[in-house]
C-alpha cells in the first residue's frame, strides 16, 4: 500500500534545481530568489526523492523489495546449475 506524501507546494522547477546541484556536486541550491545550503549530499538525495514522490514521479511501493528463501530448497535449483560448479 503506497503512502501519500503531501506536496507542500513542491514544483518540477524545485526538483530540477535540486537535481542540477546534485549533478554538479554542490550543496547550495538557488531557486526563485531563495538560496538553501544543505548539510550533505545525502540530505539532498532524500529531498529529491521526497519531492519526486510528492509530484507523483516516483512510486514509494516500487522502491521496496522483499526477498525470502526457504532454506530447505535452494533458489532456481542452484546446486544443479553450472553457476555453482555443477554440484
Amino acid at each position: 500500500m503506497a503512502r501519500n506524501i503531501p506536496n507542500f507546494g513542491y514544483t518540477t522547477g524545485m526538483l530540477a534545481a535540486i537535481q542540477e546541484a546534485i549533478g554538479s556536486g554542490v550543496t547550495t541550491v538557488s531557486y526563485e530568489g531563495k538560496t538553501v545550503t544543505y548539510r550533505s549530499l545525502n540530505d539532498m538525495l532524500r529531498l529529491e526523492n521526497i519531492i519526486a514522490t510528492a509530484l507523483g514521479l516516483v512510486s514509494i511501493a516500487s522502491s521496496t523489495w522483499l526477498v525470502s528463501y526457504d532454506r530447505a530448497t535452494p533458489p532456481n535449483d542452484a546446486y544443479n546449475s553450472d553457476l555453482y560448479g555443477g554440484y
